[in-house]
């Protein structure tokens, strides 16, 4: 790989103009994104809806894995029962109200109810509120592992939100969700406590007909009584789960990166900023995703899975996100990114209609943490310095204190590339599909689990 290459330098990709057919297996996007692409309709794009939202996640998950992880292959097996039958109740049940799955991060489900007139809009509330309160009867207090029980948080709002169709490269598209209402249902799941549901102002006076509402502060809502009929999930249904996947640890390198101006950028360029993203991670041989949950919307990236892993990952990260950061440059936009690296759990959660793979464990919140840190750089932990030092020199920063670290964590900046050494880091001539979407597999897309919140 050229000098210029490996300090980021801004260098071409593919064209965002230039993408590709859609080649996402169906069950790993939603089914408001499959409509979009449909019939090869691979355009990107924005769409204001009407809809009503429901968030939910787990309370404490991160401290569950972390836990169980601890037992060795015993307590890892119970972990992805539990977690397998958990996601996959969930998304059953928000199928079979009519409900959508708009992204699946780790513990976390993000869902909609679209709707057309006022009327669809209190159908669609009746529908989410039903769906919630499903959830939480049949899995508040259900067996994770060991002793741990879940408990789930779950707020939902109404109202208008838009949704924007991006990236493209080599066909794999992502479906990025803002607006005011995504805020609101952001609020009320934070606000939520373990066993309830909160409701945003307007999904409370959607109901007012059918459920009881106390006031919890902020202007928002807990549902405590439903008085009319309401019909319950199906649990004899069969959700066509996958199998518990068989999880594993491995050494990861993640980079988790914020673009302040994403949500709110004009539909070209948040393409634009997609479509590079992904480019450019394929080039270093990572994969990538988008990341919607109650943190906002964030671009990941992830070195070492399954068939891509390489001796330099931590270094292929610094390269790929140095190289996205000059990239934004050159387009006037600025962004703040944390690489970690350590051990992690790995596989696929869902069932066959919506699945998605997933990663967890402590890295994500030492990655999260040091992109909230970042002001207009790349940081890193003491692991991918370590790693990477015979690619790059680095500086020190001051520690950070992270949710569940005993002691500060050491933080550091990429600030040379090293000399020409054995092993330097090569990357692809070309952007191109990572893993599989070209006809040998299916490339899943990454989502996560463990971002601590205020509540937890």
């Amino acid at each position: 790989m050229s000098r210029s290459a490996r300090s980021g330098a801004a260098m071409s990709v593919t064209d965002p103009a230039a993408t590709s057919p859609p080649t996402q297996d169906p069950s790993l996007v939603s089914q408001h994104l499959r409509r979009r692409l449909a019939d090869g309709n691979a355009a990107p794009g924005t769409l204001t809806v009407s809809g009503v939202v429901l968030l939910s996640d787990v309370v404490g998950f991160t401290s569950h894995i972390e836990e169980m992880s601890a037992q060795g292959r015993e307590g890892l097996e119970a972990f992805t029962t539990g977690l397998s039958w958990y996601i996959d109740r969930l998304i059953t049940m928000v199928l079979s109200r009519g409900g959508d799955v708009l992204c699946i991060a780790g513990d976390s489900l993000l869902c909609l109810w679209e709707a057309d007139d006022e009327d669809g809009l209190r159908e669609a509330a009746i529908a989410a509120a039903s769906t919630a309160l499903d959830i939480q009867e049949t899995t508040d207090g259900h067996p994770l592992a060991a002793d741990r029980v879940i408990r789930t948080r779950i707020g939902i709002a109404a109202g208008p939100m838009t949704l924007t169709v991006a990236g493209g490269a080599s066909g794999r598209w992502e479906l990025l969700t803002h607006g005011e209402t995504i805020e609101r249902v952001d609020e009320a799941e934070r606000s939520c406590e373990p066993g309830r549901v909160t409701l945003d102002p307007t999904a409370a006076a959607l109901l007012a007909e059918h459920a009881a509402s106390m006031p919890v502060g902020d202007g928002l809502f807990e549902i405590d009584t439903w008085f009319t009929d309401r019909r319950t999930a199906d649990d004899e249904a069969d959700p066509g789960g996958l199998d518990p996947w068989a999880m594993e640890f491995r050494r990861l390198s993640i980079a988790m990166v914020r673009v302040p101006e994403l949500a709110d950028a004009p539909p070209e360029t948040s393409h634009r900023i997609v479509h590079d993203f992904q480019a450019i991670i394929d080039r270093f041989e990572g994969t990538s995703s988008v990341v919607t949950d109650n943190k906002g919307v964030r671009l990941l990236a992830t070195f070492g899975v399954a068939g891509l892993a390489h001796e330099d990952d931590a270094a292929r990260a610094i390269g790929a996100i140095r190289m996205f950061v000059a990239q934004l440059a050159e387009i006037g936009y600025t962004c703040a990114a944390g690489i970690a690296t350590g051990r992690v759990l790995h596989g696929v959660t869902g069932n066959r209609e919506r699945r998605s793979q997933t990663i967890a464990g402590e890295v994500i919140n030492v990655a999260a943490r040091l992109s909230t840190t970042a002001v207009d750089e790349v940081l890193c932990d003491q692991e991918t310095a370590v790693s990477a030092r015979g690619h790059y020199s680095f500086a020190v920063m001051n520690p950070i204190t992270v949710k569940g670290k005993a002691t500060p964590v050491p933080v550091f900046e990429p600030t040379e590339v090293a000399g020409p050494r054995r092993g330097a880091v090569a990357v692809r001539g070309r952007a191109t599909s990572v893993g599989s979407n070209t006809g040998t597999g299916v490339a899943l897309p990454l989502t996560v689990i463990g971002f601590m919140t205020a509540n937890e």
